[in-house]
């Protein structure tokens, strides 16, 4: 086999694997948000933009997460450009995003929810800077994302407050 046509099925493969993590992280986020949906309604809470924003948001977020990551993973991979932390911080990310769902909304627990973002917001920095040194466009996919996390923050520590 050729090195190009061997170059080509390895992007297509990542491309594969990264599609098929965002879509199972996007499964678990949204069937933990809709689970306890009568809870969360309840709550007191600041300003709560309309549902369809966050869907909306999502959508482009999660889109923009797996642009970001088949870049890196390709410029990594092919061009040998290095950041080691690059695929098991995209892996971690994807692990504490779902997680945050499953905390919050299928426990009912926004206290250990709250800590649980903190630790998703550093996994985002930490991405972007190790993106960074791969692809600066991968990084800079990654700033939407990193901006709704901290969104995200906020809104959970005022819940906390309010509750």
């Amino acid at each position: 086999m050729n090195k190009e046509l061997y170059n080509k099925i390895k992007k297509i493969f990542y491309s594969v694997i990264v599609f098929l993590i965002t879509v199972l992280v996007l499964l678990i986020g949204s069937t933990f948000s809709d689970v306890n949906v009568e809870w969360y309604v309840s709550l007191n809470k600041p300003y709560h933009p309309p549902y369809w924003i966050y869907i909306s948001a999502w959508a482009v977020l999660f889109v923009l997460i797996a642009i970001s990551a088949i870049i890196v993973l390709n410029k990594q991979t092919l061009e040998k450009k290095k950041c080691v932390l690059a695929i098991p911080l995209y892996l971690i990310n994807a692990v504490l995003n779902a997680l945050y769902s499953v905390v919050f909304f299928g426990f009912k627990a926004p206290t250990v929810a709250f800590f649980e973002i903190t630790f998703l917001i550093a996994s985002i920095m930490l991405m972007t800077w190790c993106n960074y040194k791969i692809s600066k466009t991968a990084a800079y996919l990654l700033i939407p994302y990193l901006l709704w996390s901290i969104y995200a923050l906020v809104l959970n520590g005022l819940i906390l407050f309010n509750n």
